[in-house]
């Protein structure tokens, strides 16, 4: 925070004094994030090495793979309308925004009422519909379409896969 004030002390007003004033912060902020990471390194190294008296073999091994795995840092790929995987940031926000503009727009659209639904529910008003538990074939028909609708579910994968196997006892859905 103060390494912050004194960047903006020296851009408002760049002189000698508060140069030097924003190098030793910021050498102080940078000497203090080195300890925090040593400091933290000591803590797993030592965690790594009880887990081994211990004679946790599964735990010891995972904390000696973690600290010899360099970084790597996330890709984010989501997939456009048909399905196919978008990497580029400005790809993926214009469909975010799609995805978005297009929830928005099925929420309003239920919201009003057109002139055929009003005059549909006056035909229907007081005659009781008939509600029906939807069949095999249906849910697999509902589930195929809407995999690659939204944009975070990745290679054809759904979750509510796994839910529909469970309610319905079945493998090949």
């Amino acid at each position: 925070m103060e390494k912050n004030k004194a960047w903006n002390k020296c851009l408002n007003r760049n002189t000698r004094v508060n140069r030097e004033d924003y190098e030793q912060k910021r050498s102080e902020t940078r000497n203090l994030f080195k300890k925090k990471k040593r400091e933290l390194l000591k803590k797993k190294i030592e965690e790594i090495r009880e887990s081994k008296e211990k004679k946790l073999t599964r735990k010891f091994y995972k904390g000696i793979r973690e600290l010899n795995r360099p970084y790597q840092s996330k890709i984010v790929i989501i997939n456009d309308e048909y399905g196919k995987p978008l990497t580029e940031q400005k790809e993926i926000l214009k469909r975010w925004k799609q995805y978005f503009e297009s929830l928005l727009k099925m929420e309003i659209e239920s919201i009003e009422p057109n002139e055929k639904d009003k005059e549909s529910e006056e035909e229907t008003e007081g005659v009781e519909q008939e509600i029906y538990e939807p069949t095999l074939e249906e849910v697999r028909d509902i589930m195929r379409n809407e995999k690659w609708k939204s944009p975070w579910n990745r290679y054809n994968y759904s979750g509510t896969d796994k839910k529909c196997k469970r309610k319905y006892g079945t493998k090949n859905i």
